[in-house]
């Protein structure tokens, strides 16, 4: 993550580095990307850079966990807006509003596509612990909250529904990016959910 010199920075400084990594980022895949295009972007000398970022991994890390705290704001926001409706309409509506959101930030949809491709596993790995863990945490109050308002039976594993559940957006996201492109991944990606969660709301929904 970036060291204490980078958050001292003026906040147009900040931005500018933040805007050129996105840009590099969404336009080349990973082991493309250029640090050089970057600081030249950013207007920075490159021994600045490394004042700020240990190197390319630490800058990718945080600028994936920058677009993914902006989607998890917006999940907040649409959770607080569907107010009412039964956890599975609940889910359902927030996938597709988040489809639609990164239909409107095609940089941020670039570069999750490219993170998806990634053939570092383990470098991925890294990336999605922090990304699984907040997703888990974010279902299982949802989950608590669906059982509270008796739409899920009372009994089921709330731990291991919320892992469950986590897994399989990841590898929806995973298997449509991977095997479709860009504009096609989107509706594709909808279907397969749609589909996860007829047999999920079969299995967890209350009597």
């Amino acid at each position: 993550m970036p060291t204490k010199t980078f958050f001292n920075l003026k906040i147009d400084k900040r931005s500018r580095i933040i805007e050129a990594a996105i840009q590099e980022f969404a336009t080349n895949m990973y082991s493309k990307s250029s640090i050089n295009r970057i600081v030249a972007q950013a207007n920075i000398a490159k021994g600045s850079f490394y004042q700020y970022f240990s190197g390319k991994d630490d800058l990718f890390k945080y600028i994936i966990n920058i677009l993914l705290e902006e989607e998890f704001a917006y999940s907040e926001q649409i959770i607080n807006e569907l107010e009412g409706l039964d956890f599975f309409s609940i889910l359902e509506l927030l996938f597709n509003k988040l489809v639609d959101f990164y239909k409107d930030r095609p940089e941020s949809l670039a570069i999750i596509v490219k993170f998806m491709r990634m053939r570092d596993h383990q470098f991925k790995e890294e990336i999605l612990e922090n990304v699984i863990e907040e997703s888990q945490s974010f279902f299982k109050r949802l989950l608590k909250e669906g059982i509270k308002n008796k739409d899920i039976d009372p009994k089921v594993d709330i731990e291991f529904i919320a892992y469950l559940l986590t897994d399989f957006i990841v590898n929806i996201i995973d298997y449509s990016f991977n095997e479709f492109n860009s504009k096609e991944s989107m509706d594709q990606m909808v279907n397969l959910f749609n589909k996860v969660l007829v047999v999920l709301k079969e299995g967890i929904k209350a009597d």
